[in-house]
C-alpha cells in the first residue's frame, strides 16, 4: 500500500493506490497548476481520461512570474485552459454545497 512518507512516487503505484480503494473522483488542489497538478504521473492531464477529475479554481495557484504575480493572470490561464479542455472545476463554496445536497 502506498503510505505517505515512501519517497516517489510513479503512476503504476498512484494507479494501484486508487484502484485498491475503487476511487474515481480526484479532487485537485494546490500549488504549482502549471507543472504539478497538470502534468506530473498522477496530474489531471494523466488522470482525466479515467477518472473523473475536479479542479477547485479558489485552492489552486500556478507559478506566476513578475508580470502575472498581481492578477494571477497564469493561474487563470491554466484554469482556462483545463476548463475548455473540459475538465470541471468550481469553487470550494461551491463544491461543499454541492456534498451537503448530495447528503441530504
Amino acid at each position: 500500500a502506498l503510505v505517505l512518507g515512501d519517497g516517489v512516487i510513479g503512476a503504476h503505484q498512484i494507479e494501484r493506490f486508487l484502484a485498491e480503494r475503487k476511487i474515481l473522483n480526484l479532487l485537485y488542489v494546490g500549488f504549482l497548476l502549471n507543472f504539478c497538478l497538470l502534468e506530473k504521473p498522477g496530474g489531471i492531464s494523466n488522470m482525466r481520461n479515467r477518472y473523473r477529475t475536479i479542479l477547485l479554481r479558489d485552492c489552486t495557484a500556478a507559478s506566476e512570474t513578475a508580470w502575472s504575480t498581481d492578477e494571477g493572470l497564469m493561474t487563470e490561464a491554466f484554469i482556462h485552459r483545463l476548463e475548455i479542455g473540459n475538465v470541471p472545476s468550481t469553487t470550494s463554496v461551491e463544491f461543499m454545497h454541492a456534498l451537503s445536497v448530495t447528503a441530504a
